[in-house]
């Protein structure tokens, strides 16, 4: 378990921004666990468990056990912003939607196959915290390789350099990876987990770097974020 992710990654909200998030994600806990949800977190700080912490304003939580209609009749409080999505809800913390920027709690619908090969990795701290369940990371690069292939081209830059350095850690294991993959039956993932390791060897064969290294030498050299804000 690192130090609290939250204290490091939010750095750039002011004291009473940073307050109002995290009233707002202890009040979505303690919703979840009226409405005996099981849940993990996935997304940003999950990834910032298993490398470097980078700056986010969003918080991504992924339903295990039950529909995200159980869980609206513990959100219906006056200083949140729900919007109802496809597979998702979107809360915004209202006191600040003034800003020029957001800050978001988002609640997926449950994945059949999350939840049935969920195990949890590490126990986060986020704001105080403790416990806070996230994937292991041989799963949470099974979620991440979904995302991009569901998401398209404008993440998939980002979500690759995520990827290829959560490859990188000695904690991942590609077989376990691959089963996963062949037992979801999802063949673009199978072909852009292959792609992503095809580039690593190549960079590391050409430049000494992974390929995500150099991703991330290109943005800086470009002053392009690679992070999503």
């Amino acid at each position: 378990m690192k130090t609290d992710v939250m204290s490091d990654i939010l750095c750039v909200l002011l004291d009473d921004e940073l307050l109002t998030f995290q009233n707002d994600f202890q009040f979505v806990l303690l919703a979840l666990k009226a409405a005996k949800v099981d849940y993990c977190l996935v997304g940003d700080v999950a990834i910032s468990e298993y490398r470097e912490p980078f700056a986010t304003l969003e918080l991504d939580i992924q339903l295990l056990n039950h529909p995200i209609d159980c869980v609206l009749p513990f959100l219906d409080v006056a200083n949140l912003q729900i919007e109802k999505q496809d597979d998702a809800l979107k809360i915004i913390s209202q006191l600040i939607v003034d800003r020029e920027y957001e800050l978001r709690i988002y609640l997926y619908s449950p994945i059949p196959f999350v939840t049935k090969n969920y195990s949890s990795g590490h126990s986060a701290v986020v704001f105080g915290i403790e416990n806070i369940p996230i994937l292991d990371i041989n799963m949470l690069i099974w979620y991440l390789l979904l995302v991009v292939t569901n998401a398209g081209i404008d993440c998939n830059l980002q979500y690759q350099v995520h990827l290829s350095i959560l490859l990188k850690s000695a904690h991942c294991d590609y077989g376990t990876i691959f089963d996963l993959l062949t037992e979801s039956g999802q063949l673009p993932m199978i072909e852009l987990f292959e792609n992503i390791l095809n580039k690593i060897e190549q960079t590391q064969k050409e430049t000494g770097l992974t390929w995500g290294e150099v991703q991330e030498l290109k943005c800086r050299s470009f002053n392009f974020p690679i992070t999503k804000f």
